[in-house]
């Protein structure tokens, strides 16, 4: 009977550490679960701040002259930043050098001509290709505009 009663004791203790340690592996996934959707809204946030410096161009046919060159600025930048190895820059392509050849570079005619709102640009193409859905590739090209 005695050992029938330590082996009962045994098989209790046996359970009980089972239960402890299931309860442990639980918490421990539950917790890495947890960790793993934090880690990934934040990468989502990551990839609208760095979207949202560009999504204001797209979709538009009025992109004047200074917002044209400010765009070119930004990405030129972010460029080199993402050439440099920095966190959380990615390359963007865009054909942005050729559309702003074609304009004459006479700066003085080229203020006169932005008063007048003579050059206007409009994004034709977005790509989503980099990590987590950022832009990769913008395309734009000069609005034929009837004030020219």
């Amino acid at each position: 009977m005695e050992n029938a009663s330590k082996a009962l004791l045994i098989a209790g203790g046996i359970l009980i550490a089972l239960l402890i340690i299931s309860s442990a592996v639980y918490l421990y996934t539950q917790v890495s679960d947890y960790q793993k959707s934090e880690v990934a809204a934040e990468q989502q946030k990551e990839v609208v701040k760095f979207n949202n410096q560009f999504n204001a161009y797209i979709n538009r046919e009025d992109i004047t002259l200074n917002e044209f060159i400010s765009l070119y600025n930004r990405i030129e930048s972010n460029n080199k930043k993402a050439d440099q190895g920095y966190k959380g820059y990615y390359r963007i392509k865009h054909n942005m050098d050729k559309v702003y050849s074609n304009i004459n570079q006479d700066f003085s005619k080229v203020a006169e001509d932005e008063k007048n709102n003579k050059y206007l640009f409009k994004c034709t193409k977005v790509e989503y290709k980099n990590e987590g859905g950022r832009i990769s590739d913008m395309t734009f090209e000069e609005v034929k505009d009837s004030k020219k």
